[in-house]
């Protein structure tokens, strides 16, 4: 599937952590319809499906954008570290405020 990332910023997704849920990401989907709509995807393809589809989608993004010298986005660094962590010690669940 080719991805096509029209004219935005990764920090327009706006990427944050849903506090009152565990730390759940929270995004603009209104960007990823754009991504569709230039991609020639159907947004069920990320809606309805495996919440991986959309997750994958992120990081290709995040990877491209680090690539051509775009800026660190503290929530996405924050997961990346997540999953190195999981691939060494094993999966943890975030909680936004604990230590």
């Amino acid at each position: 599937m080719k991805i096509t990332i029209p004219d935005v910023n990764f920090s327009d997704l706006r990427l944050k952590r849903d506090s009152s849920t565990d730390g759940n990401i929270e995004f603009d989907w209104s960007l990823i319809e754009d991504i569709c709509d230039a991609s020639g995807i159907d947004i069920s393809e990320f809606r309805n499906e495996d919440e991986d589809n959309v997750c994958h989608l992120i990081h290709q993004w995040y990877s491209e954008h680090r690539t051509r010298g775009g800026r660190p986005d503290p929530v996405m660094e924050d997961i990346l570290v997540e999953e190195k962590l999981e691939e060494i010690f094993g999966s943890f669940s975030h909680k936004p405020g604990n230590t």
